[in-house]
Order: structure tokens, then sequence, then C-alpha cells
């Protein structure tokens, strides 16, 4: 049968008493080594690795370490990785500018709810903070018209259509994975932003019509 090499990802964090720190990573299909070369001070890591394999036959990979330090590796077992990628793209938000945009609905109401998206190791994601002193709840939709091997992350399950609602002092984070190297994505928004009942139920809160339009590619 035919090899070909399979999607990867690599993300590397540090512990802290807060969570996790996100340090470097590393994705592609192209190469037999995927590698992040990095200086680790004293202190407790965490490895992630995913791959999407495109073939059944072989389903083998190894890691490795080299240093010309001390390093004891240890397996975590029944390690929740998604939860693990999600707190290293929230800790890389403030670290890696060139691949975010940051937008604030300050012309739209509320200049202390913010999004910020980007990209990062074939990881797009979508994060909200509602730190609102108008007591002000964000609906955003995010319409997908192009969306070539990715695929949305849970809670989320509507892979082309995702709506959010974030209460007061809240944050909200949609993640999409690459599944390949040729992963693209093109999309629209359409959002509101509207005074936030004391007694509403953010699970509940649905919106239909939308004051503003958006369109990225």
């Amino acid at each position: 049968s035919h090899y070909n090499y399979s999607y990867a990802r690599i993300l590397l964090g540090k512990s802290f008493n807060e969570g996790l720190g996100y340090i470097a990573g590393n994705a592609s299909q192209s190469h037999r080594n995927l590698t992040i070369t990095t200086v680790l001070k004293p202190g407790r890591y965490v490895l992630a690795n995913e791959i999407n394999w495109n073939q059944e036959f072989c389903r083998d990979f190894n890691v490795s370490f080299y240093t010309d330090g001390e390093l004891e590796v240890e397996a975590i077992t029944n390690a929740d990785l998604l939860t693990i990628q999600k707190s290293l793209i929230l800790s890389s938000i403030e670290k890696v500018e060139e691949s975010r945009k940051v937008r604030t609905y300050a012309k739209y109401g509320d200049a202390m709810i913010e999004k910020t998206e980007g990209s990062l190791h074939g990881l797009l994601y979508f994060y909200y903070l509602n730190d609102t002193k108008k007591n002000s709840k964000l609906t955003e939709k995010i319409s997908f018209a192009n969306l070539e091997h990715m695929r949305v992350c849970a809670p989320y399950h509507s892979q082309n259509q995702i709506e959010v609602t974030v209460m007061p002092d809240h944050e909200v984070l949609v993640l999409y994975k690459a599944l390949s190297e040729d992963h693209a994505w093109s999309y629209s928004t359409a959002f509101n932003i509207q005074p936030c009942n004391a007694n509403e139920d953010p699970r509940n809160s649905v919106q239909e019509n939308y004051d503003y339009l958006d369109d990225y590619a």
C-alpha cells in the first residue's frame, strides 16, 4: 500500500499553579519528523501530541527528546487532550501576536466586550471576553462559506455555523482543528449586543435578528 505522512500536531506547555502556559508547538504533514526546539527552565511541562491518521495499516509513532541536561519523562494516563489544547491556546493569545486579530465592540455599544481570533499550529480559534460594565451580552453567529479539512471541537457540533452567547463576566472559546496541511476557511459573522436580564440563562439565549454583519476570508 502507498504510504503518506499523516497530519500531526505537537504542543508544549509549562505547568503553573494557575494552569498551563504555552511554550512552543508545530504542525505539519510534509515531514517525517516534527520537531520543537526550545530552552526549558527547571519545572514541569506537558507535551501534547495529536495525529490525524490518513491510513489504517500503520499507526505507530515515536516521541524522542534530545538534551544535554537531565530530563524525566512519564506518560499521562487518561489525559484530556482537548482541554490541554484549549488551555495552551488561551495562554498563547498574549504571547503569539503575528497570528491573531483583536476586535472590540466599542463602536457597537460596549468597549469592554472583546474578540480575539487567530490560528496556531493548525488550530483556528475565536476567543470572546465579556468584561462589560453595562450588563451587556453579546450574541454572535459565525457562518463558514468555505471550510476545508477542518473540524469543530466540543462542545460545538455544527461544522459550518456556530452561535455563541457571551454573558457578562464570561469567556467563550470556539476551536477548530485542521485535519490536513491543505486546510482553508472563509467566514462571515453577524452579531448584536443587548442588555442582559439578571435571571437570564445563557444556555437558553438564542437570537435570530442580527444588527451587524462582517465577512472574512
